[in-house]
């Protein structure tokens, strides 16, 4: 189980001060988003004294009026008291919330934390999240984190592209559909045109109702409107879950690497391409010794990553080897291969 971002229901009403578009939208929906009430800050309407202001840097309004939150982008993830009201990180969902609820008088409580649990999907999708602003890459990391997910994230549309064309696999992409460079419609195109049949879902800030069209001819397999709430995403993405239950969960090894740390990535990496070489020169002498040493190796670490769908390949390498039946080990090293690609091929 995973714990929910804190709740702002019951907080007095947030005003939010903030650059006019994306970061003030964003900010506003998150708090909605949060159960609270929120709305833009108004210096002819300051809040009262019993409401909240939130105000983004690198404002500095000339009477705040109420309890105040300030978002700094150099601040702590936790909340910090001053006397000029409460201070935190502005990229911290979670401390931004804890924030607004000190300052409304509603500190976390382990009753609180204790019922702020959603149950893990049985199939964990990884998702990767095309987005170019950072607020929304962090809530919607967030969201899908609480899921059960695991998330990667491009900042465009291109950068997804070279990302898949570079042999990174996920499960279902979540894209925005305006973005810079190459915009969602543009990016969907390109990857059916391609051949790749990966569920995408696109996210438009455009209620229209035509936007739901544009996005289905493009290719994609659904839409959300922002603000994205955490029911609206479950919603789109169980029937994703509940197809790949039945199937593999990656084509090959990338959406593993992604989920380690760098060091261990790469030494995985070095790694695997040292074992490929030898157990394929072992082949070519007819080492069955040796070919079963190697692929017991690639095994272990592929099991260790948590790639249990290519640790079958080995097995079957193993027991080829152990026969001294190496003219079968063909479709095997074919099938493991494959799913090696983006390693072995960035070492040629």
């Amino acid at each position: 189980e995973r714990r929910q971002p804190a709740s702002l229901a019951g907080v007095p009403p947030v005003h939010v001060l903030a650059s006019a578009g994306d970061l003030r939208e964003n900010l506003i929906a998150l708090v909605r988003h949060a159960g609270g009430q929120a709305q833009s800050y108004s210096e002819t309407a300051p809040p009262g004294p019993s409401e909240l202001l939130l105000v983004a840097w690198p404002h500095r309004p000339v009477t705040a009026g109420g309890q105040v939150v300030w978002l700094e982008p150099e601040g702590t993830p936790t909340p910090e008291w001053r006397e000029d009201g409460w201070h935190v990180n502005g990229l911290c969902q979670r401390g931004l919330l804890a924030a607004l609820r000190s300052a409304g008088g509603q500190e976390e409580s382990p009753a609180h934390v204790a019922s702020g649990v959603i149950p893990v999907a049985n199939k964990s999708l990884h998702v990767l999240v095309v987005e170019d602003h950072p607020i929304n890459q962090l809530v919607l990391t967030e969201q899908l984190e609480q899921l059960g997910c695991t998330v990667s994230l491009a900042a465009d549309g291109r950068e997804a592209l070279q990302r898949w064309q570079r042999g990174e696999r996920c499960d279902v992409m979540l894209t925005d559909v305006n973005m810079p460079h190459l915009d969602g419609y543009a990016l969907t195109r390109q990857l059916r045109v391609d051949g790749i049949r990966v569920p995408i879902i696109g996210v438009t800030a455009n209620a229209q109702s035509d936007e739901g069209a544009r996005c289905l001819a493009a290719g994609m397999d659904g839409y959300l409107i922002k603000p994205v709430s955490l029911a609206a995403l479950k919603e789109v993405l169980q029937p994703m879950v509940v197809a790949g239950s039945s199937a593999s969960s990656a084509t090959n090894v990338m959406p593993y690497l992604e989920r380690i740390k760098p060091a261990m990535r790469a030494l995985f990496i070095s790694t695997t391409r040292a074992d490929w070489s030898a157990m394929l020169a072992a082949i070519a002498n007819g080492d069955s010794a040796s070919v079963n040493v190697h692929a017991h190796r690639l095994k272990g670490a592929l099991a260790t990553i948590g790639a249990i769908e290519a640790v079958d390949y080995c097995s079957r390498l193993e027991e080829c080897a152990a026969e001294g039946a190496l003219t079968n080990v063909g479709e095997h090293i074919e099938l493991l291969k494959d799913y090696l690609c983006p390693v072995l091929e960035a070492s040629s």
